[in-house]
């Protein structure tokens, strides 16, 4: 058995929402609204000392959406694109198989054509070399790489953070994707 006391340790009597607060005895949603009956008690509610509502997100859901804008962020720096010899090149994921399947045919001996060019980004043809092919799959490469490199730094530092810190959602914020 739990006192009541432990109970609101546990557990306040509301919880934020985006556009009001949820009583978690009923469930019921209370919007803010200044003329509502249910509102208006929970505008007294929070002037008795102690009563503060629960966060609209626990901890692990702060942090769990947090690593969850990193891999959104990840894929969107993987898929957009590089500089490679003064021209962009899309790095969605069939530019990259496109890429690296001719560096492998390549080293397969397969040779390319002669007169070989390979399109940018912006629709200039560019003509390219078994070396500088090699080059720009390389490139390819090392920039996925880094990108899934930072999103495990950036994670491990979420996963670092204690979620039942008052300064959670700062420290959260202070992770950032680098520029």
């Amino acid at each position: 058995n739990t006192t009541a006391n432990e109970e609101k340790l546990t557990m306040a009597k509301y919880k934020l929402t985006e556009s009001g607060v949820q009583d978690t005895e009923t469930g019921a949603f209370i919007p803010n609204a200044p003329g509502n009956r249910h509102w208006t008690e929970y505008q007294e509610w929070l002037l008795e000392p102690g009563n503060v509502p629960d966060p609209m997100y626990s901890g692990a859901e702060l942090k769990a959406q947090k690593k969850a804008w990193i891999t959104a962020k990840r894929e969107e720096v993987i898929n957009g694109g590089i500089t490679f010899e003064g021209h962009t090149y899309q790095t969605d994921d069939r530019s990259r198989e496109n890429v690296s399947g001719l560096v492998a045919a390549m080293g397969a001996a397969v040779p390319l054509p002669a007169n070989f060019i390979f399109r940018d980004a912006n629709n200039v043809d560019v003509p390219m070399t078994s070396t500088t092919l090699a080059e720009l799959g390389g490139t390819m490469i090392a920039h996925v790489n880094t990108a899934y490199k930072t999103s495990w730094t950036l994670k491990a530092a979420v996963d670092a953070l204690d979620e039942n810190s008052a300064s959670l959602q700062a420290d959260l914020d202070a992770i950032v994707w680098p520029a």
